[in-house]
């Protein structure tokens, strides 16, 4: 369970565009060109230029439909790492709601509801929103969790592993504080400097009422505009999923709307597969 722990750390910390996903995309994107007018902003202005097919699979139970222009890095049971030898010669097979996918990530207004669309969204505006402190845009990793979430101790030790005491690292040895910040239990550690020259992140947490974390938080304590939270929550109500946010600290207060819209931006995505129609959306 710790591998899992450090591996949805590792994607999210490795891609600020949204990490949750360490495998390279089955299809590529057009390649970017200017920014033309108010309109198209990512490749062209016909959407006849838009030809990657959408990505199709089963997630957590649910059938799905994303356009290959708002998933980011979709990868299946199948799909071999970018590190492994039969990357080199792997060709995807044609995919069905039945393919059992692994994970892919999308970024969301949480404020608006608004999904990035590579073939509508104003990236240069886009990049340079996110450099403003307490900007709305989260970046939404989303993992098939059938086989691991039928258990309720996954984020419980996902906090464990921050309580172990760590005699070598110090700085990595969290303790329960006094305070509750928004709803959520607040743990820190020792504000020694760590070896890349920071100070500890802060953690947060959410329980169920039968006392198993449900929320699991971790945000940088750095003085920038916009330091990083990390965020895992679980949808187990109608589905099996495992959420990795990552969004501006100076947002945290919105924890519980950012879920639920992370939440809704899912459900979005869901279809009934005899149609293929979307069972979400007016």
């Amino acid at each position: 369970m710790k591998k899992h722990f450090h591996h949805s750390l590792l994607c999210l910390a490795a891609a600020a565009l949204l990490l949750c996903g360490c495998n390279p995309p089955e299809k590529q994107r057009p390649a970017t060109q200017a920014a033309q007018g108010n309109r198209i902003k990512t490749f062209g202005d016909d959407l006849s230029d838009y030809k990657a097919p959408d990505v199709v699979g089963n997630m957590g139970g649910r059938p799905i439909r994303v356009s290959s222009y708002v998933a980011i890095f979709p990868s299946w049971e199948d799909t071999p790492t970018a590190f492994s030898p039969e990357w080199e010669t792997y060709k995807a097979p044609p995919r069905n709601y039945q393919s059992k996918m692994k994970r892919f990530s999308f970024e969301l207004n949480f404020e608006t509801g608004e999904i990035r669309d590579d073939r509508f969204t104003d990236s240069l505006a886009l990049r340079e929103q996110r450099k403003q402190s307490g900007h709305p845009w989260v970046s939404v990793g989303v993992t098939n969790g059938v086989d691991f979430l039928g258990r309720k101790d996954l984020f419980d030790r996902y906090l464990q592993n921050d309580l172990d005491i760590k005699p070598i690292r110090p700085e990595d040895t969290y303790h329960k504080t006094d305070q509750v910040l928004y709803g959520l239990e607040v743990y820190a550690a020792p504000k020694i400097k760590t070896v890349v020259g920071g100070y500890p992140d802060d953690v947060f947490v959410a329980r169920y009422p039968d006392g198993h974390v449900r929320t699991y938080i971790k945000c940088s304590t750095n003085q920038v505009p916009t330091p990083p939270c990390k965020h895992h929550f679980a949808a187990t109500d109608n589905m099996m999923i495992e959420f990795s946010l990552l969004y501006d600290r100076h947002r945290l207060a919105d924890w519980q709307k950012i879920e639920a819209a992370a939440k809704r931006a899912f459900l979005s995505f869901i279809v009934d597969p005899a149609t293929g129609r979307y069972i979400n959306r007016e």
